[in-house]
């Protein structure tokens, strides 16, 4: 459960890093 929530989470954070990207590439 843990481990799920860890990937989960780093998931979201890459996610967000990505959203940042193209909005700046954009």
């Amino acid at each position: 459960m843990r481990e799920e929530m860890r990937a989960k989470n780093q998931f979201v954070c890459v996610a967000k890093k990505v959203k940042e990207q193209l909005r700046s590439t954009f």
